[in-house]
């Protein structure tokens, strides 16, 4: 995982669950240690394919290590960024329009 890309979301939930800032990076890099579901870090990592592909250091960790509920959220949040623009895509301006147009009334 994308470790800076992952704490800033983490921190965006703490913020709105908590109301309270979130524990630092490595605060909770070293609970991701010490939880036994952290195997290595990678210097240099390509979320993507090709030339123009993002290459960023990376965490690797056993899902299969995590909670069960956790597990679960990052699937689903994972799911959800890989279809993000397909099965979510917002509608076009052309169905908008259909959508927010009034019924005739047939008066």
């Amino acid at each position: 995982m994308n470790w800076s890309h992952t704490y800033n979301k983490i921190q965006l939930e703490w913020i709105t669950r908590y109301k309270e800032l979130a524990p630092t990076k490595q605060v909770i890099k070293e609970q991701l240690e010490k939880s036994g579901a952290y195997i290595e870090d990678l210097k240099v990592w390509s979320f993507d394919e090709g030339r123009d592909a993002n290459r960023t250091s990376a965490v690797v960790i056993n899902m299969n290590a995590l909670n069960a509920d956790i597990k679960n959220d990052l699937i689903g949040s994972i799911m959800y960024q890989m279809n993000e623009g397909t099965l979510w895509e917002k509608p076009s301006k052309s169905s908008e329009s259909i959508i927010s147009e009034e019924p005739k009334l047939p008066f």
